[in-house]
């Protein structure tokens, strides 16, 4: 950036030197932000032209020495003409007429150009808003709204990291003063704001509570990037904490895109604080640690789960489960917390609270050409508790083949064969073969032993050793 200021002029001061260099950063990184909010990693030169006047400053448009030739070409000739590392192509379509587009040599540079224009834009604002107070003007988030309003910091990993480790590196009054900017506007971030500037911005045709959905969890973004731990959702949405949250919360899940909204409930962890008096919603960035049952349902004020203190005699009644953040069950609660909708079915979920220390994954496996997901818990537990003349008994042999073809967690295996085993005497020799068959020969036998000691002489026993021997003479 410093070679390209040097090579198109001498003579400056370096203080006129440094506001240019700073000046080619703010054009690059309009550029990035202008293809951030389109939603890809490409932009048209049209759309190029129509953003950039609508993202800088007229001071910003063009360098302090354009010459002749600079200012005969259009916005984006001379932002992508400057910069090496910005592609162009051009495509013929349906028009007859060349089309050109730009994109960045690398996506992440441009992820990384993007979050440096939106911290920028937030700083700026928050010391402007030190600077009205004591005037007892008013501050114009115009600019960060246009930057932070189309998509969330949270969409692109890349994206996410670079503003939390730009965020980090401020010092604590610039984070301090930053953190407060944005719990100020996040109360008025779901209304219009006709006063400020910029809001003749608009990428693309978008309904007003996209662009709020977007804005406010932005705002939520860097308040709990800027804090130094878990954030009290009431600082966040205010109270009633619970309703105001998942009102947040379904607004972001209904409005935003599909990546956004995925995106922002892994970023985010939402926990209660049960051994806080009162208990609270809190609200931290996602550290992979275990999830806790207890911790992500929602709860109404006037009932509180048992705690986890060793001498209280509900938490060995119903002790709280966690389990793997990123496993099937750790990510349903995840999910389950950031929104703090299962009022309806956490006691069910309670229910299976035992199952889930040790649950399995869903698997996908074909009938009939087409994939099919089947749950190992589903399967476990139908077989467990429905009663055995409850379907046919050929169909309830393929039930315990799939059980037995997917249940990895000895336990469980264990109390499947041994219900198997009570109900095997009824099933037919082709039934029982092909199930016992899915079984290891080595597992087989063990099996036998321990169930069926030699000097017992029992019909099943004698059945299944003639399988044991086919399989292993196999």
């Amino acid at each position: 950036m410093e070679r390209e200021v040097d090579k198109h002029g001498q003579g400056r001061t370096d203080d006129q030197r440094r506001e240019e260099i700073d000046a080619e950063w703010r054009r690059l990184s309009a550029v990035a932000v202008a293809i951030l909010n389109r939603g890809g990693d490409v932009i048209l030169e049209a759309e190029l032209n129509d953003d950039i006047p609508r993202l800088l400053w007229e001071s910003d448009l063009r360098p302090a020495r354009a010459d002749a030739a600079d200012r005969a070409l259009t916005v984006s000739q001379l932002m992508v003409g400057r910069f090496f590392f910005v592609h162009e192509s051009r495509a013929t379509r349906d028009t007859g007429g060349p089309e050109r587009s730009f994109e960045f040599l690398h996506a992440t540079f441009g992820d990384f150009l993007a979050a440096r224009q939106i911290v920028a834009s937030l700083v700026d604002l928050a010391e402007e808003r030190i600077h009205q107070r004591r005037r007892q003007g008013v501050i114009d988030p115009g600019p960060l709204y246009a930057a932070t309003s189309f998509v969330t910091v949270a969409g692109r990993p890349p994206l996410w990291d670079f503003c939390r480790g730009l965020l980090a590196r401020l010092d604590a009054g610039r984070r301090a003063i930053c953190r407060e900017l944005v719990l100020e506007l996040l109360p008025e971030a779901g209304y219009p704001h006709p006063t400020w500037t910029r809001n003749d911005y608009e990428p693309y045709r978008t309904p007003p509570a996209v662009r709020h959905a977007a804005f406010s969890a932005n705002l939520v973004c860097f308040a709990v990037l800027l804090s130094d731990g878990p954030v009290d959702a009431v600082e966040l949405v205010g109270e009633p904490v619970v309703v105001n949250w998942r009102r947040q919360a379904l607004l972001w899940q209904s409005q935003l895109e599909a990546e956004d909204r995925k995106r922002i409930w892994q970023a985010l962890r939402v926990a209660w604080r049960l051994d806080a008096d009162p208990t609270r919603l809190e609200v931290r960035p996602e550290d992979g640690t275990e999830i806790s049952v207890y911790e992500s349902l929602p709860w109404p004020p006037e009932v509180r789960p048992a705690t986890r203190q060793p001498d209280d005699p509900a938490a060995v009644l119903a002790p709280d489960v966690s389990v793997a953040a990123d496993s099937r069950i750790g990510r349903s609660l995840r999910r389950s917390a950031f929104v703090q909708t299962a009022h309806d079915v956490r006691e069910y979920l309670y229910d299976l609270m035992p199952y889930w220390q040790g649950a399995g994954t869903p698997h996908l496996i074909p009938i009939d050409g087409q994939p099919f997901l089947i749950s190992e818990a589903a399967l476990f537990l139908r077989l467990l508790f429905s009663p055995p003349d409850a379907q046919p008994r050929e169909q309830r042999a393929k039930q315990y083949r799939m059980a037995f073809a997917f249940t990895t967690l000895p336990r469980q295996r264990d109390l499947l064969i041994r219900q198997f085993l009570d109900e095997a005497p009824g099933f037919s020799d082709a039934d029982l073969q092909n199930t016992v068959t899915t079984i290891p020969a080595e597992d087989l036998l063990d099996l036998i032993q321990r169930n069926f000691p030699t000097e017992v002489n029992n019909s099943l026993r004698e059945r299944l050793m003639q399988i044991h021997r086919t399989m292993w003479d196999a």
